[in-house]
């Protein structure tokens, strides 16, 4: 398990990256040692949530909303300044720059992003659109744009009508690639009075550079989280929802878990896998395994609990593992899908592989409890930011701060199995 062997402490809060990266690689020589150096923070005059991370030309790109910078107030203390950026970029020197809005867009929210073969980073995010009067709904519209050398190129509306119910990161899963090269995500889309008023399966695709959306009723009344993945060459989608028929006493706030597949252009009944309305069934997640496909997700009720199992063709095989104390999941950004990561109950973050079996724990950090930590590729090697509080000496305020996981994750790490 990993430990968190200190802070950083500094007026600026911050290392410079090629430090960062010479840390990075020192610790590879230390076989069997699962202890990171003092983790890498990111400066206290700027925060952006880790949507979308990529180590690029030995600088750190961080896109996200919420993204703000800080200053002071007259009497000293830290306030918000700026928060019309869409991320920052982080230079080897440890300075930061902003990375302004796509040309039009208000927000950026809960950005997914690839890297083009010709180095262009494309992203794709909902754009937070105005409420119309007396509409209490957030309505999105989802859009992309390329991004090369700070600045943004080709920005599109994907999706053309506002109709976004959901996009971050549990209601819109990552970009997964297909077979043929394709990209795509799912998401849920808002349906319109024709479905009842029904959600939509939403999927954004890739084709030959560019992006479309498809909606797809389903039997179900509305999703709550989605998360999509490829067993082979069919897409399975894993979400939360509420049944068309609505059992008694359950809410929106009581959903259950489904799993339906893509099979020759048509889609499956989705099958129940967890919940019956009883309690919170929520976080699905689809994970890539030597041993095959692995579906989770988090069960709130009187506790909190992770669970997980094998899927094989769309259905459950062998026993359901639980483990307690995990409020919230996310998955991992490439290439490191095969680990989950999780917010505990009592406040801690925490990376996990998953087996049929059981999991190992690769790293234990501290976190806040809706910010699982984010998993990203950092010079071949698996970093995790989180997002901590900071009482000193700004309290209330929090800060961005990355822990090289190599040691865990790559052979002659330690990881504890359970």
């Amino acid at each position: 398990m990993v430990e968190v062997v200190g802070w950083i402490v500094s007026e600026r809060w911050a290392r410079s990256l090629a430090v960062l990266a010479l840390a990075s690689g020192a610790l590879s020589a230390q076989a069997g040692v699962c202890v990171p150096r003092a983790p890498w923070v990111l400066p206290s005059t700027h925060y952006a949530q880790p949507g979308f991370v990529q180590w690029r030309n030995d600088s750190l790109l961080i896109l996200g909303t919420p993204a703000f910078e800080t200053g002071r107030d007259p009497a000293g203390r830290a306030v918000r300044v700026d928060s019309a950026f869409a991320g920052v970029l982080v230079l080897p020197d440890g300075s930061v720059r902003k990375i302004p809005l796509p040309p039009g867009a208000t927000s950026l929210q809960h950005p997914r992003g690839i890297v083009r073969p010709d180095g262009i980073i494309e992203v794709v995010w909902a754009d937070a659109l105005p409420k119309a009067p007396g509409d209490d709904h957030d309505r999105y519209r989802v859009q992309s744009a390329r991004l090369a050398g700070g600045t943004w190129q080709h920005r599109a509306v994907i999706a053309e009508r506002p109709s976004v119910a959901g996009f971050d990161r549990s209601s819109a899963s990552e970009l997964v690639r297909s077979p043929d090269g394709a990209w795509q995500l799912v998401f849920a889309d808002e349906g319109d009075a024709a479905d009842g008023w029904r959600h939509r399966l939403g999927i954004v695709r890739d084709s030959l550079g560019r992006w479309r959306v498809d909606s797809f009723v389903h039997k179900v009344l509305s999703y709550a989280a989605l998360d999509v993945a490829m067993d082979g060459d069919v897409m399975t989608v894993l979400f939360s929802g509420l049944p068309l028929q609505v059992p008694d006493g359950m809410t929106v706030f009581h959903q259950a878990i489904y799993l339906t597949r893509l099979l020759n252009g048509v889609w499956t009944e989705p099958v129940p896998l967890a919940g019956t309305g009883e309690i919170r069934v929520t976080s699905p997640r689809l994970v890539q395994t030597a041993a095959g496909l692995i579906a989770a997700w988090v069960e709130r009720g009187e506790t909190s609990r992770l669970q997980w199992g094998r899927v094989e063709q769309g259905v459950l095989v062998g026993s359901v593992q639980t483990l307690d104390g995990i409020h919230l999941i996310w998955a991992s950004q490439r290439p490191y899908g095969s680990l989950i990561t999780a917010a505990t109950t009592d406040g801690r973050g925490q990376v996990l592989r998953l087996r049929p079996d059981g999991y190992e724990l690769i790293a234990d950090l501290p976190t806040r409890m809706d910010m699982p930590p984010t998993v990203v590729d950092i010079r071949g090697r698996p970093w995790a930011f989180t997002v901590e509080d900071v009482e000193e000496p700004d309290p209330g305020s929090v800060r961005l701060v990355g822990y090289d996981l190599g040691c865990a994750v790559n052979p002659g790490g330690s990881p504890v199995r359970r």
